[in-house]
């Protein structure tokens, strides 16, 4: 009886597997599919977490950030950098302007930022890639804009127009 019922049985799923093999086919691949699909999920999921982490902890991103209108000057900086329950205060300029790569190229968007000292940073660290830290008229540029490093911009901030040099990536 245990043959009987054991040979019928292999008998059975083999007619419906291969009786049906578009269909078995089908579900064959659809679950390497899936399994590929997790697979990759998780395997992104785990490089991203590792990669975030290290660029966080890189970056020294700040707790609090404010953004201050009009801005502040340097004594009430240096006033927040003197109390004991702050742990690091620094101050940076950000504006709106517009930039073009050449007189006949349309204005773009962009955000400016400024700091006294770029080789001593504290929060919200810039890593440059390549060439010189911003100064004067030279700019450094994050590495996702369509320039590189000696190209001239011109650059408009509120009504105020001029010229730049582009120095170094960031």
């Amino acid at each position: 009886m245990h043959d009987v019922f054991t040979t019928a049985l292999r008998h059975k799923i083999w007619f419906d597997l291969w009786g049906a093999r578009q269909r078995t086919f089908q579900a064959i691949l659809t679950i390497a599919i899936g399994a590929f699909g997790v697979g990759i999920v998780l395997g992104s999921l785990r490089g991203l977490q590792a990669d975030t982490h290290t660029t966080w902890s890189t970056l020294a991103a700040p707790a609090i950030a404010l953004r201050l209108s009009p801005p502040v000057d340097d004594p009430l900086i240096d006033a927040l950098r003197d109390r004991p329950d702050l742990g690091t205060v620094e101050g940076h300029m950000e504006a709106s302007i517009e930039w073009r790569s050449g007189p006949d190229a349309p204005w773009r968007s962009a955000t400016l930022a400024a700091r006294q000292d770029y080789a001593h940073q504290g929060v919200s660290i810039l890593l440059r890639d390549a060439g010189a830290w911003p100064s004067g008229h030279t700019l450094a540029i994050e590495r996702r804009f369509p320039l590189g490093i000696g190209d001239t911009v011109e650059l408009r901030v509120g009504t105020h127009e001029l010229t730049a040099d582009i120095g170094g990536l960031i």
